[in-house]
């Protein structure tokens, strides 16, 4: 799973920086460093871009890869929902089509109110 530490050691290692050496650059102790990229879920915000600027990266860029992941996540839901609804479509056409029909309508509207409520989280128009 990709977080902002992931990001941060493998653009240090790209670099051929140690952890070492980023933190005398950063004026912290190593394990200062060991935590951002391992094991902090937040760091301060100067330390944060001090270690971008050190790197030469942007870290809106750290962010923005961080909520496309999140995007992913959504869709990767709607594709299992996809295949779900594939699933049950063939049963259906093997049982009968009343059957078919019903588990079809069923489906689309768990999916169209779980988007809606989706949508009514983030703020936005429905």
């Amino acid at each position: 799973m990709y977080n902002i530490g992931d990001r941060l050691r493998k653009e240090r290692l790209t670099r051929g920086y140690s952890m070492e050496y980023v933190a005398g650059k950063l004026q912290v102790n190593p394990t200062t460093i060991y935590r951002m990229e391992n094991k902090a879920k937040s760091f301060r915000t100067a330390l944060l871009v001090g270690y971008c600027e050190l790197l030469e990266i942007d870290p809106a860029e750290l962010f923005a890869d961080s909520a496309m992941e999140g995007k992913y996540r959504e869709l990767m839901k709607y594709l299992q929902k996809i295949l779900l609804i594939c699933s049950n479509i063939i049963i259906g056409l093997l049982k009968n089509n009343a059957l078919f029909r019903e588990i079809i309508k069923d489906l689309i509207r768990e999916i169209l109110d779980e988007r809606e409520v989706h949508k009514s989280e983030k703020g936005e128009e429905a």
